[in-house]
């Protein structure tokens, strides 16, 4: 995976457990993830209002895209449904 991402062919991606993700992004239109904190599932949404809210700031900075991470972590609802453990 090392070398299809020196040579810029997926993309990695860290969700803060210490390990990398990788996901093919050619020809891919931009998107976002929705990320379990407890089974770590992982879920790729696009949601246009979040596309324009990004042009909007853009442009306000004057800047031109290229490329975006957003990131939400949360509970699934399979994990929502197991009880909250304390350490």
């Amino acid at each position: 995976m090392n070398i299809l991402y020196q040579h810029d062919l997926v993309r990695r991606m860290n969700i803060g457990d210490g390990k990398w993700r990788y996901e093919h992004w050619l020809d891919c239109h931009q998107h976002d993830h929705l990320i379990c904190i407890r089974c770590g599932t992982i879920v790729e949404f696009m949601n246009p209002q979040i596309e324009e809210i990004q042009k909007d700031v853009a442009d306000k900075f004057n800047y031109k895209l290229v490329r975006h991470v957003h990131q939400l972590f949360g509970l699934c609802k399979q994990c929502r449904k197991l009880p909250i453990s304390v350490n």
